[in-house]
């Protein structure tokens, strides 16, 4: 009898089973090498993460601790306990990015006069910043009452209205970024026109300022 020629099929099957016979035991080196990189690599990670997760532990640390400097944070959490600890960890975070008090203002606190803000009209800024940051109910108030009168008493000075309209751009631009948590720059107008707020305005600006010292 006539046997019928091999189908190609069969061909390439005997040949790619041929291929797959040669090719396993390469390709179980490849795994057994590859498992041990993995077993090598775990130690490795895990101390990785084990370090990340201190340091965001501590990082969350310091954050609580600059908010039970404040007075005012810390009698809340004296009070309420366990209730307030949202509200320490959101107030500290504020603190922690937006605002650290400069050895002028630690010295107005330790003896708020007048004389030390005419000397240093930056600092009526600074506090706006730090009532911002806290949150306190007068922030609106403060800003509003440093915006107008700073506005008005450079009204005084100025030669002409295009005068006027930088001078009142540039204390509204100061106020502003003292809302966002500090001012980067203070323009020689601006800060004449704080220093004479204060001279016109004593009473008004010591009484909000106090109580920014107060704060600390």
């Amino acid at each position: 009898s006539i046997r019928p020629p091999p189908c190609p099929m069969d061909k390439l099957k005997k040949k790619a089973s041929a291929m797959a016979e040669k090719a396993a035991p390469a390709a179980g080196a490849a795994l057994i090498r590859a498992g041990s990189a993995l077993e090598k690599a775990a130690p490795v990670a895990a101390e990785a993460a084990g370090k990340a997760s201190a340091a965001a532990a501590s990082a969350s640390e310091v954050i609580k601790d600059k908010a039970m400097q404040n007075a005012t944070v810390a009698e809340l959490v004296t009070k309420h306990g366990d209730k307030a600890e949202a509200a320490r960890d959101a107030v500290g975070s504020v603190l922690a990015k937006a605002f650290g008090p400069s050895q002028k203002m630690r010295n107005f606190a330790a003896n708020p006069t007048a004389d030390i803000l005419i000397d240093n009209p930056d600092l009526l800024f600074e506090g706006l910043a730090l009532v911002t940051a806290l949150r306190h109910p007068k922030a609106g108030i403060m800003r509003g009452m440093f915006e107008e009168g700073m506005q008005r008493a450079a009204k005084s000075e100025v030669a002409g209205k295009a005068q006027e309209a930088a001078v009142t751009q540039g204390i509204n631009s100061a106020v502003g970024q003292a809302t966002q948590g500090a001012v980067t720059s203070l323009p020689p107008e601006v800060s004449k026109a704080a220093t004479d707020y204060v001279k016109q305005n004593p009473k008004e600006v010591m009484q909000m300022m106090k109580m920014v010292a107060q704060l600390r």
